[in-house]
């Protein structure tokens, strides 16, 4: 088992090997694209964001000193707001609540009085309560997620819980988070000082779908084939997981020696209640990690186990909104943040907030930065994205492997839309470039027009968004976008272009619109709904299914 060491700020790992850059294919989409905004992702860059002078010889680099709390509150915000395409908080959780509950069979709802939320944080290596970590999870981040869950949408304290369930809250957490929410649970394996005991499950919650062949409970060596240790083929949740009607899963922008990566996915390696994870490495290209540049489990079509944990409908599949908090970047799990030459950091700390409803999609978009900021590290080992390929398209699957998490008998299917972006320069998907329907990326800078007192994002172009809930019966959501003060009208037709229905009809100014429209008085059937704003003109297709 690898030993850390603590020193002043942390449990640094000095495992990144040297790989020669790899090549991959750019711009090549596949899987299905999930959210509102099927397949969106929203980077946010602001290098105010953090202390450039901050050093491992100073403060703490997730204090208040070293991240500016009001910027990130304002990245975060505003990247939320644009993943709905909203302009209030309510508005754009209440979209994320609905879409999630309508995924998952429970109708166009929002969150309901009384429903658990379990905020799934990455604390590695914080074995005490007065540890100076790695790269974790920001506190600044995770605030501002609690003050839009708490204060506007009114949801009580006592029904959210966070944390990293295999380790410690640190005091750093507890004092910037538990001094203005203090009845939130903070999940700690210690429960000591407050903190809420972390629960072991009693039941098998997960199944892992290599069914023996690869995972084994290895006694804390990563050793690859793995020569001693019983087969492991399942494993149980902590409670808080177990409990949970929704989670948020907040990872840190990070490479890893073994993975390649470490970002939502991996996050869970630390929600089973077994003592290290060292049986589920056995399913990474590079079990053994270490400097050597030859993984034991390279290339494609291989079990990864990031696959299961994805499409595990307590983990990845339960999740409401999918973050990667970028202020920092590391080259390993416990690596310490570092500064980087890839633009536009520009030999500075990545200063950076990433969020999707996509899970697959947001992955492949931090893999693409972090390859970009490691060009010869840990990102680049054969087979990283191998997950990612098989998460988003099943026919990428190992021939003697179907992913089936719960044992059902129902295997998965595509968890979302994967693709390389053109280049780390211009970082252009395929949807951009207008060559296929792949991610959807949405960049915002310091320099995006902003009014976090408003909630208001200022939008860049005129734009009509698909419909939401579609097919459906008898409400839908229809999103647009105003770039500039015009006369706007959104008007739906029916098949032989007879005009059903005025939604809008008024002068509005630059913004982002929501508006819904009930067939509640028209038969089932497919409609056109057109928006006119000034010279601009866009219809798009709906269908009323009653």
């Amino acid at each position: 088992m690898i030993t850390t060491t603590f020193v002043s700020f942390g449990p640094w790992e000095t495992n990144a090997a040297t790989y020669k850059t790899a090549v991959v294919e750019p711009n090549n989409p596949m899987g299905e694209a999930k959210g509102l905004f099927p397949g969106r992702v929203v980077w946010y860059h602001n290098p105010n964001a953090t202390n450039e002078n901050w050093s491992s010889n100073s403060s703490e680099y997730i204090s208040n000193t070293n991240a500016n709390k009001d910027t990130v509150e304002k990245m975060v915000t505003a990247s939320i707001l644009k993943l709905t395409e909203t302009t209030s908080v309510k508005d754009a959780w209440n979209s994320l609540f609905v879409y999630f509950n309508n995924e998952h069979g429970k109708g166009a709802v929002s969150y309901k009085q009384g429903e658990n939320i379990f905020i799934k944080c990455n604390f590695v290596s914080a074995f005490t309560q007065t540890a100076k970590g790695p790269t974790w999870t920001s506190p600044q981040v995770i605030r501002t997620v609690l003050r839009h869950l708490i204060n506007d949408m009114s949801i009580p304290q006592e029904n959210i819980a966070l944390g990293d369930p295999m380790t410690c809250v640190t005091d750093t957490y507890w004092n910037i988070l538990h001094t203005e929410f203090p009845n939130v649970k903070y999940i700690d394996h210690s429960g000591a000082n407050g903190r809420t005991l972390a629960i072991k499950g009693n039941q098998n919650d997960i199944f892992y779908s290599d069914k023996g062949k690869i995972l084994r409970d290895s006694q804390g060596s990563w050793t690859f084939p793995a020569g001693s240790g019983d087969v492991v083929t399942s494993d149980t949740l902590y409670q808080v997981i177990e409990n949970a009607d929704y989670l948020i899963n907040i990872a840190a922008l990070k490479a890893h020696s073994r993975a390649g990566v470490t970002l939502c996915a991996k996050n869970h390696f630390g929600s089973h209640v077994r003592t290290t994870a060292a049986q589920l490495h056995m399913g990474l290209p590079k079990p053994d990690g270490g400097k050597t540049t030859t993984p034991a489990r390279p290339g494609y079509n291989q079990y990864r186990i990031q696959v299961d944990l994805m499409g595990n409908k307590k983990l990845g599949g339960n999740t409401l909104l999918f973050m990667v908090d970028g202020l920092w970047g590391a080259n390993d799990a416990g690596g310490k943040p570092e500064k980087y030459a890839m633009p536009p950091f520009n030999t500075d700390y990545p200063s950076s907030v990433f969020v999707s409803q996509d899970q697959v999609a947001l992955e492949s978009v931090c893999l693409d930065f972090l390859r970009g900021m490691y060009p010869t590290g840990n990102p680049q080992m054969d087979g990283v994205d191998d997950y990612l390929r098989q998460a988003a398209d099943p026919t990428k699957w190992p021939a003697d492997v179907v992913y089936d998490p719960e044992n059902d008998g129902t295997p998965l299917k595509s968890l979302g839309i994967h693709e390389h972006w053109n280049n780390v320069s211009d970082k252009k998907y395929s949807k951009e470039l207008g060559i296929g329907n792949g991610i959807d990326f949405i960049k915002l800078t310091k320099n995006t027009t902003t009014s976090v007192a408003n909630n208001v994002v200022r939008p860049t172009d005129f734009r009509l968004e698909q419909n939401y809930p579609n097919p459906f019966n008898p409400t839908t959501k229809i999103t647009y976008a105003i770039q500039s003060s015009a006369n706007v009208s959104l008007t739906v037709y029916d098949l032989l272009g007879k005009q059903i229905a005025t939604v809008v009809n008024k002068k509005q100014e630059s913004g982002n619109y929501s508006v819904y429209f009930d067939a509640s008085n028209v038969p089932s059937g497919v409609y056109y709904y057109e928006l006119r704003a000034g010279n601009f003109i866009e219809t798009k297709k709906m269908i009323v299914l009653k």
